[in-house]
C-alpha cells in the first residue's frame, strides 16, 4: 500500500497499527505522515482532503503538546516529538494547514524551538523558520533572528583563530541563507536604523583576520539593495562598483569569484562595467601600479587572470555587438594564458583539472561566437571555426582528461561537424550514470537515430585502444534507468519511513513521479524504435522485444510530462538577457511537447503500416487502421501550430508531412475499394515525389559545410536529413510491397501507382547512397588532411592569421595533423552509417 502510494489504504493501516501497538511510537508518526500525504494526494476528494488534513494536524499537535515544558526533563512520553525529523514533519503539516503562526510559536518555544535540545544543531529547522518569517512578512522578526545567528558566528577575537573556528563550527551562522535573510529583511523594513545596524554587522565581519566569502558577498549585496533606496543614481552605482572591486581583489583566485559577481556586474551601467573589466584585467596581470596586483603563487595568479577574462567576456564579448577584432584578441589572450598555465601540470595527474584549463574553454567559446559573425560576413567557413574550437578543447582534454565543461562543449561541436564517433567518445568520458540519463544524456541522445543509428568506433582514453560505442545501447541503458527507478524509489521511501526520515519520504516519491513522467523517457523510446527500423529489416525490427515494449510510447501521458533536462549544465558567460552559450552552441531546436506529440503520431502510423506488413492471419486487426484518420488529423494540427517550428527541424517537418500521406494512403489501400484507392494512391504519390525531390534538393545543397579547398564535408544536418529520408523510404517500400501481395485491393491503375512509387523509392535511395559515396571518395584523397591543416591554422599564400598561428603555437603542427586525421576518419564513419542502411 505504502510503496504503491495508496495513501488512503496506508492511512487506514497506520491508524490500526498505532492503536494496536501503543508502545511502538513510530506507528503514531506513520499515521501522521500517511494522513498528511493522503491530503496532498491530487486524487483525494476535497472532502477527504479536509478530513485527513485536520486529522494529521490534531495527531501531530498532540505529539507536540506531549513534549515536557521543563527543558531539564529529558524523559518524554513515547508519542511526543523527540527528533528533528519529527519536528520537520510537524512544520510541514502546520504549513499545509496554513497554521504558520502556530508553527512559529512552537519554533520560538524553549522545548521545541530552534535552540531546544530537540532541534539544536539541525540547520534545516533554522532554515524552515526563516522561510516561515518570509512567507508571513515578519521582516523584523527575521532580521532579529539573522542578526542573532550572525552575532554568535562572528569571531570575537580576531587573533583567536581557534575560538573563531569553534564558534563557526558550532553555530553555522555564517551561512549565505542567513546573510540573504538579513539583507532581504533589512530591505523590507527600509529604516535608517536597520540599514546602519546591518552595515555595522557586515563591517565587524570584514574587520576580522579571516574574512569569509559570505561576509564579503554580503557587502556587495548590501550595496546593491541600499543603492535601490537612493535617489542619486551615480552614488548608488559607485558604491556597488567599489564593493565589487573589493570583492574581486579579495577572491580573484577563487573559482566562485566570477559566478558570485556576475549578477551584480549586470546591475551597473555599461561605462562602469567596462571600467570594472579593465580594472580586473590590470589587477590580475599587474599591468597598472595604481590598481594594485595579485600576489601569491603562480597558480593563484593564473586563476585570477582566468576570472578577469571571464569578466571581460561578459562585458565585451557576450552581446551581439561584439566585433570580430574584439573576439579575435580575446581568443589570443586566452590561448596565451592557457599555454603559460600548462607548466602547472607538472606533478598533476591527467585526470585532474588545473586553473588555466578554463582559459582554453573560454577560447573555444569565443571561437564559437565568431561562427555567427563570420558566417554572415562570408569570411571563414562555419566548420573551420568549429574545428578550431574543437581542436583547442581536444588538446585541453589530452592534458585534463575529465574536464567536464570541455567534454560537454566538445560533444556539441563534434555533433555539429558530423564527426559522430568523436562526439560519442567525449560522451563516454562523461561517465553518465543513474539520473544523469534523464538530466544530461540529452546532449547526445536527442535525435541520435538521425545522425548515426549504427555503432561507431571510439578511442578509449584509458587503454588507448579503439572500441565500439553503440548509441542504441545508451538508449537501452537510459530506458533501464526508468524501469529500475520504478522499483528502487518505493523501496528507498520505505527505508526512509522506517528510519524516521519523514521529510525524505515525500521527496523520494516526488522524484519517482518526475522520472516516471519524464519527457526524455518518451523521447528515448521513439529514438530506439527508429534505430531498430533503420538498422534491421522491417520484419525483424518490428517484432523485436525492444520495439514492442517501446510501443507503450503511445500510452504515455502528454499533459503530465515533466522536463527534467539540465540546461544550465554547460556554463555560460553570456549576459542574462542574451541567449545562453548552450543556445548558441546547439545545432537544432530542443524537442518539447509538440515534438513528442508529432512523433508519437508518427510511431502510431508506423505501427499501423507494419501491422499490415507482418500480418499472418487472413484478417488484419482493424484497431489501428481505423484510427488513422484521427492520427493524421492530430499530426497535421501539430504541424500547423506556428510554435512547432521552435521544436522541429525543417527535415522533421517534411518527414512528418510524408508520414501523414503514408497514413492516408494506407487507409485507402486497406479499405479494399479499388477505384477510390487508386485515385487516392496516385494523388498522394505525386505529393510524395514532390516532397522527396524538395528534401533531396536541400540535402544536396548540403548543410555539409566547406573547409579550405574541400568542396564539402558531411555536417550534422546532412546526416539528419538523409537518415529521416531513409526511414520514410523503408516505410514506403513496405507499403508498396504489401500492395503487390494484396489481391483484394488490386487493380490495374493501383498496381501501376505502386510500381511507380517503388521505382521512385529505389531512385531516391540510390541518389542518397551515391551522394554519400562521392563525399567518402573526396575525403579519401591524399591531400585532404593537409588542406584541413592549412585551413584550420589559417595559412595563406601571403602569411598566416593570428588566431591560426596561436593555435599552431599551442598544439604544434604534428598534433593538429593527427587530430584532423581523426576528424576525417569520423566523417568517413558517419557516411558509412548512411551506406549501411538497407531498404529491406
Amino acid at each position: 500500500m505504502f510503496q504503491k502510494q495508496d495513501w488512503l489504504a496506508a492511512q487506514k493501516a497506520a491508524m490500526v497499527l498505532q492503536r494496536a501497538f501503543t508502545k511502538k511510537r513510530e506507528y503514531y508518526f506513520w499515521a501522521c505522515l500517511c494522513c498528511h500525504h493522503a491530503q496532498m494526494n491530487p486524487t483525494t476528494s476535497e472532502t477527504d482532503r479536509k478530513l485527513f488534513g485536520t486529522l494529521a494536524y490534531r495527531l501531530i499537535s498532540k505529539a507536540a503538546e506531549a513534549v515536557p515544558k521543563d527543558t531539564a526533563n529529558l524523559l518524554s512520553p513515547g508519542r511526543s516529538v523527540q527528533t528533528p525529523q519529527e519536528l520537520q514533519l510537524l512544520l510541514s503539516i502546520f504549513q499545509r494547514q496554513r497554521r504558520c503562526s502556530e508553527a512559529l510559536g512552537i519554533l520560538g518555544s524553549a522545548n521545541l524551538g530552534t535552540d531546544s535540545a530537540i532541534a539544536k544543531g539541525n540547520w534545516e529547522v533554522i532554515r524552515r523558520k526563516l522561510d516561515l518569517f518570509e512567507e508571513n512578512d515578519l521582516w523584523h522578526e527575521e532580521w532579529s533572528m539573522c542578526q542573532g545567528l550572525l552575532e554568535k558566528a562572528r569571531p570575537q577575537h580576531s587573533g583567536d583563530r581557534k575560538n573563531a573556528d569553534t564558534i563557526q563550527k558550532e553555530t553555522k551562522g555564517d551561512d549565505w541563507r542567513v546573510w540573504k535573510g538579513l539583507l532581504s529583511a533589512c530591505q523590507h523594513i527600509d529604516q535608517p536604523g536597520s540599514w546602519e545596524a546591518t552595515r555595522d554587522l557586515i563591517d565587524s565581519f570584514l574587520r576580522s583576520e579571516q574574512v569569509s566569502r559570505n561576509a564579503r558577498l554580503a557587502q556587495v549585496h548590501y550595496c546593491k539593495l541600499d543603492g535601490q533606496s537612493k535617489d542619486d543614481e551615480k552614488s548608488k552605482k559607485s558604491d556597488l562598483f567599489d564593493a565589487c572591486i573589493s570583492y574581486f581583489e579579495a577572491t580573484a583566485s577563487m573559482v566562485c569569484c566570477f559566478r558570485d559577481l556576475k549578477t551584480y556586474l549586470e546591475d551597473m551601467g555599461s561605462e562602469m562595467q567596462r571600467a570594472f573589466a579593465d580594472h580586473a584585467v590590470q589587477f590580475a596581470e599587474g599591468t597598472n601600479p595604481k590598481s594594485g596586483h595579485i600576489t601569491g603563487p603562480f597558480r593563484q595568479r593564473v586563476a585570477a587572470r582566468v576570472n578577469a577574462l571571464k569578466i571581460y567576456y561578459l562585458v565585451h564579448c557576450s552581446a551581439d555587438t561584439a566585433s570580430n577584432d574584439t573576439l579575435d584578441h580575446f581568443v589570443l589572450d586566452c590561448l596565451k594564458l592557457y599555454k603559460a598555465s600548462l607548466k602547472l601540470r607538472d606533478g598533476i595527474e591527467a585526470t585532474d583539472d588545473q586553473p588555466g584549463d578554463d582559459a582554453g574553454v573560454l577560447a573555444a567559446m569565443a571561437l564559437v561566437k565568431l561562427v555567427k559573425l563570420e558566417t554572415s560576413a562570408k569570411q571563414l567557413s562555419t566548420s573551420t571555426r568549429l574545428i578550431q574550437a574543437a581542436g583547442v578543447l581536444q588538446y585541453l582534454l589530452s592534458h585534463s582528461k575529465h574536464h567536464y565543461q570541455a567534454l560537454l562543449i566538445a560533444i556539441q561541436l563534434y555533433h555539429r561537424l558530423g564527426a559522430i564517433s568523436m562526439s560519442c567518445e567525449a560522451y563516454r568520458r562523461l561517465g553518465i550514470k543513474q539520473v544523469q540519463y534523464d538530466t544530461l544524456s540529452y546532449n547526445i541522445l536527442t535525435r541520435v537515430s538521425t545522425y548515426h543509428p549504427y555503432a561507431v568506433t571510439a578511442l578509449d582514453e584509458e587503454s588507448g585502444l579503439l572500441e565500439e560505442a553503440q548509441p542504441s545501447a545508451w538508449l537501452t541503458r537510459a530506458l533501464e534507468f526508468y524501469a529500475k527507478t520504478r522499483i528502487q524509489v518505493p523501496k528507498s521511501a520505505q527505508k526512509a519511513l522506517e528510519n524516521g526520515s519523514y521529510d525524505q519520504v515525500w521527496a523520494f516519491f516526488e522524484f519517482g513521479g518526475r522520472v516516471e513522467q519524464s519527457l526524455c523517457q518518451v523521447m528515448w523510446k521513439i529514438e530506439r524504435r527508429r534505430v531498430l527500423r533503420l538498422t534491421l529489416s522491417p520484419k525483424v525490427a518490428v517484432t523485436s522485444r525492444d520495439y514492442v515494449s517501446d510501443g507503450s510510447v503511445h500510452k504515455d501521458g502528454l499533459l503530465n510530462l515533466v522536463d527534467n533536462r539540465d540546461f544550465d549544465v554547460i556554463i555560460s558567460h553570456e549576459g542574462s538577457k542574451d541567449p545562453s552559450f548552450a543556445d548558441l552552441l546547439r545545432s537544432s531546436p530542443l524537442p518539447r511537447r509538440h515534438w513528442i506529440s508529432a512523433f508519437r503520431s508518427s510511431e502510431r502510423i508506423m505501427d499501423a503500416l507494419h501491422q499490415v506488413y507482418v500480418q499472418t492471419s487472413s484478417e488484419q486487426d482493424p484497431v489501428i487502421i481505423d484510427q488513422l484518420e484521427e492520427i493524421v488529423e492530430q499530426l497535421r494540427k501539430v504541424l500547423a501550430d506556428p510554435t512547432s517550428e521552435f521544436e522541429l527541424t525543417n527535415a522533421e517537418s517534411v518527414y512528418l508531412q510524408i508520414q501523414a500521406l503514408i497514413a492516408e494512403t494506407l487507409a485507402a489501400v486497406s479499405a479494399h475499394e479499388s477505384v477510390k484507392a487508386a485515385q487516392g494512391f496516385q494523388t498522394l504519390m505525386v505529393s510524395l515525389r514532390e516532397h522527396f525531390e524538395s528534401a533531396l534538393a536541400v540535402a544536396q545543397n548540403l548543410e555539409a559545410l566547406s573547409v579550405g579547398n574541400l568542396p564539402e564535408v558531411p555536417a550534422w544536418d546532412f546526416l539528419h536529413r538523409n537518415f529521416l529520408l531513409l526511414d520514410n523510404l523503408k516505410a514506403l517500400r513496405v507499403l508498396s510491397d504489401h500492395g503487390t501481395k494484396d489481391k483484394k485491393s488490386s487493380s490495374g491503375s493501383l498496381d501501376a501507382a505502386r510500381v511507380q512509387v517503388r521505382d521512385q523509392v529505389e531512385k531516391v535511395f540510390s541518389r542518397i547512397r551515391s551522394r554519400a559515396a562521392n563525399i567518402k571518395n573526396q575525403l579519401s584523397d591524399s591531400g585532404v588532411v593537409g588542406s584541413l591543416v592549412d585551413a584550420v591554422l589559417e595559412r595563406r599564400e601571403d602569411g598566416q592569421d593570428a588566431v591560426g598561428a596561436a593555435i599552431e603555437d599551442l598544439t604544434g603542427e604534428a598534433w593538429m595533423e593527427t587530430f584532423l586525421s581523426r576528424i576525417v576518419g569520423s566523417w568517413d564513419e558517419s557516411l558509412d552509417g548512411l551506406l549501411r542502411v538497407k531498404l529491406s
